[in-house]
């Protein structure tokens, strides 16, 4: 259900990749050139929800950025350079869905650098939300987009646990972490928290937001429209191998104490298969790589930058 009053779009991931070629754009003080990166936000996007072939690509559309497609010259004409054209975006998305606040939540398979993020979007609020790398591994792996490496999956939670502690380096960003453990036993608390930290109002009436059920037509996401259940903390203990948990714990332990999460009570060897496994993931799978010209993803910990619209 959506309690609180914040708008979020369908996963855009264009913020730090049209931040890194923004200069093709010349001077985005110029009206012009804004309008020019804008209209290739949107082209962008529309090839983004193309390639996201298993979900319903019309509710995804109306759950997009897209749906401010009419209000570009407004958008433009409200801004001065990236970082407000970015806010301007999502506050008239916000608009759109009643909202008064904002964010963006993208999971992006290979970790972006939290200095890249805050140049592009300027004082962010950040939460960062942090799931047992193994039971993330166990889920990515039922999914086209994922791994059925586990040492691959370890080495990239771990990183991604790394860039979490860079947010705490940065002038004008506040970073809340919410473990998901922690979010499913206990959710109108933790829910809560994060309401105060974001300076949310809750809604007088809750409704379930138009993003969950778009998001839920595709079938490696249908369970995003049903309540979080226990049954999807510590899957690793009944679903993963020995020496998974082991390849985990020498690839990933420190991330993994780092978070509260169990490890083994002796560091465990690098073994032949985990160096199998480490070589083999060294090479992207052909296959993989062919389903989308796009960045492959999956959700090993979402980032949401919070704003707030003005009505």
């Amino acid at each position: 259900m959506r309690r609180y009053d914040i708008a979020i779009p369908f996963e855009t991931h264009f913020i730090p990749v049209f931040h890194r070629w923004r200069w093709l754009y010349g001077d985005l003080s110029q009206k012009q050139n804004r309008g020019a990166l804008l209209a290739d936000v949107y082209r962008f996007t529309r090839i983004w929800l193309a390639a996201s072939k298993t979900f319903d690509l019309e509710m995804i559309t109306r759950a997009s950025i897209l749906s401010t497609e009419d209000q570009a010259a407004d958008i433009v004409s409200e801004s001065h350079d990236f970082s407000s054209l970015m806010h301007a975006l999502f506050a008239a998305f916000a608009q759109r869905q009643g909202a008064d606040s904002y964010a963006d939540k993208s999971s992006f398979f290979a970790p972006v650098r939290p200095s890249r993020l805050a140049a592009a979007l300027g004082p962010v609020k950040v939460v960062a939300v942090v799931r047992d790398g193994r039971d993330v591994f166990l889920s990515s792996a039922r999914t086209w987009f994922g791994t059925a490496n586990a040492v691959q999956a370890a080495r990239l939670w771990a990183r991604h646990i790394s860039m979490n502690d860079a947010w705490a380096d940065i002038n004008g960003v506040s970073l809340f972490t919410l473990r998901y453990e922690d979010l499913v036993e206990n959710p109108d608390e933790q829910l809560a928290a994060v309401a105060r930290f974001l300076d949310l109002a809750p809604l007088r009436t809750p409704k379930t937001p138009f993003l969950a059920e778009a998001m839920a037509s595709a079938p490696e996401h249908a369970r995003l429209s049903q309540a979080v259940g226990p049954d999807s903390v510590n899957r690793n203990q009944r679903e993963l191998a020995p020496w998974q948990h082991d390849a985990f714990a020498y690839f990933a332990g420190n991330a993994q104490r780092l978070c509260g999460y169990s490890t083994p009570g002796s560091a465990p060897r690098l073994t032949a298969r985990m160096t199998w496994a480490f070589l083999s993931g060294l090479t992207p799978n052909p296959a993989r790589l062919a389903k989308s010209a796009l960045p492959i993803i999956f959700a090993c910990g979402g980032r949401a930058f919070l704003g707030r619209s003005s009505r």
